[in-house]
């Protein structure tokens, strides 16, 4: 008497174990894809935080640390995307956000953030653009048009900065901003005007 059973797979369980298999393998490919680009995301953003953070010291300090906006006791010129500022030697440092493409100067001398990104001028991002804030000595803000007849009240910079990688899959990406604010170094508060 035979009573082994030599039976094997019904096609319904093949077809169920297979559905299964792509479910899972499916599932895993899904997950591996959006875990790479949350790294990507990542990585991107912290090599720009990085590049803006040099572009803010070297606007603060100055290059090679001779002197920069902390070192200024005085503010000669300023706008949205330019400022003048000079120190007690009557050395000048003049600052410029290029509205076009978005590159900041340095008395002339491009702070180049590389190819891997471009900052955004208020024409491209007009919700919170690279730009120069002014705060008098009271903590109110200085209104653009006011900027001129106010330069020996202003005691305080905001700077803004505000990069997207270049790279065309990232197009997507919500801006990376970085803002600081400076205080003029040994400037006295002027008594408020009538």
């Amino acid at each position: 008497m035979n009573t082994t059973n030599k039976r094997g797979f019904t096609l319904i369980e093949l077809l169920v174990a297979t559905a299964i298999l792509i479910i899972v393998f499916g599932l895993v490919t899904y997950l591996y894809t959006r875990a790479a680009k949350v790294r990507k995301t990542i990585v991107i953003h912290s090599e720009i935080q990085q590049v803006l953070s040099q572009m803010l010291t070297t606007i603060t300090y100055g290059e090679d640390k001779k002197w920069g906006l902390i070192d200024a006791t005085s503010l000669e010129s300023g706008e949205s995307t330019t400022f003048v500022v000079i120190n007690e030697a009557i050395d000048r440092m003049d600052v410029t956000i290029n509205p076009e493409n978005g590159k900041i100067f340095v008395n002339g001398m491009d702070l180049d953030p590389g190819n891997k990104i471009m900052l955004l001028p208020k024409e491209v991002y007009p919700e919170n653009p690279s730009r120069f804030e002014y705060f008098n000595s009271k903590g109110e803000q200085v209104e653009e048009g006011d900027i001129p007849d106010q330069f020996g009240t202003i005691t305080f910079i905001k700077i803004t900065l505000s990069a997207k990688p270049t790279d065309p899959s990232m197009k997507d990406l919500h801006p990376a901003v970085l803002t600081t604010g400076v205080k003029l170094r040994n400037k006295i508060s002027s008594p408020s005007l009538p």
